[in-house]
């Protein structure tokens, strides 16, 4: 082992200049990021407060809103996709949909699609 290990004055020197460093560190580094931090969360947080308030006074019905595990919500894609392909002019050969089976997951049936749209007029689009 090595010889200066052994000798207390080492570690008289060795502990306060660490304990310094440290507080240096924590003074100087950790607690303004942890402010910043913070501060931060802090706005996030009443930002999401005062969307929550706008749902509630918008929407007050989302909060008695239950689903039942045995019942499957009603939906229907092919009214959405007809919706959304009326809205953009896209015409039918330009879109393939392809509707997965049923699933469970989590105890619930999962009912999925994928819509891949092959070419869209993008001035239509953007007018």
């Amino acid at each position: 082992m090595k010889q200066y290990l052994k000798k207390p004055m080492f570690y008289i020197i060795v502990v306060p200049a660490a304990a310094g460093l440290w507080m240096l560190y924590s003074w100087m580094i950790a607690y303004p990021a942890s402010v910043t931090k913070y501060q931060n969360s802090k706005t996030q947080y009443d930002e999401a407060q005062n969307l929550i308030k706008q749902i509630l006074t918008l929407e007050p019905q989302r909060l008695n809103f239950k689903q039942d595990k045995n019942e499957t919500a009603a939906f229907d894609y092919t009214n959405v996709i007809d919706q959304f392909t009326k809205d953009f002019n896209i015409a039918p050969d330009n879109y393939t949909l392809n509707v997965r089976g049923i699933t469970k997951r989590e105890g619930k049936s999962v009912k999925g699609a994928d819509l891949s749209i092959k070419a869209i007029d993008i001035e239509k689009l953007c007018k």
